[in-house]
């Protein structure tokens, strides 16, 4: 539940309330669109000490429990386990770490960081609108340069850009 008029960032509240927050995507092809979602995820949005007010001096890490996917089918959730997807005995987590936070206008930031899935970490942007009450954003995950679903099933009917929503609730 978006705030009609949320409150700008004061760096009073940097606690996730994670009853509320939700990390989702969906999984579109040719076939059928699968809407998912990460249920076990961790949140440290860290202040600078010295500017414990400024966003833009903040750190933002968040990790992902990747087998804790929750999908519309069963099959799938074990699909996503496997090696062509997200090979999560291998690698059970996902991760994103801050670089930058980047005021753009009242509540906008430019996010840049380090996206790493499947072992791999690549440089991502994205915007995000940051408030005391939640910092939400989205992304698109280029799957096929995490090795996601690039089997010759899904090179054949995978859309390369995953959608994936963030919305993070402070307490």
């Amino acid at each position: 539940p978006v705030e009609t008029n949320p409150t700008a960032f004061t760096g009073q509240r940097t606690t996730v309330d994670y009853t509320k927050s939700v990390i989702s995507f969906i999984g579109k092809s040719s076939l059928v669109n699968h809407e998912g979602k990460w249920t076990k995820f961790g949140v440290n949005l860290t202040m600078n000490p010295a500017e414990p007010t400024n966003i833009e001096r903040a750190s933002l890490a968040v990790a992902i429990d990747v087998s804790s996917v929750e999908v519309d089918s069963d099959g799938l959730k074990q699909h996503f386990m496997k090696a062509d997807f997200f090979e999560t005995d291998k690698y059970p987590s996902a991760s994103f770490v801050s670089q930058s936070i980047r005021k753009i206008s009242d509540n906008q930031y430019a996010l840049s960081g380090d996206l790493t899935v499947k072992g791999q970490t690549k440089s991502i942007s994205m915007n995000a609108e940051i408030t005391d009450s939640y910092l939400i954003t989205s992304f698109d995950l280029p799957r096929q340069e995490f090795g996601i679903g690039n089997d010759s099933y899904g090179d054949k009917i995978l859309d390369p850009l995953v959608p994936v929503e963030v919305k993070l609730y402070f307490q």
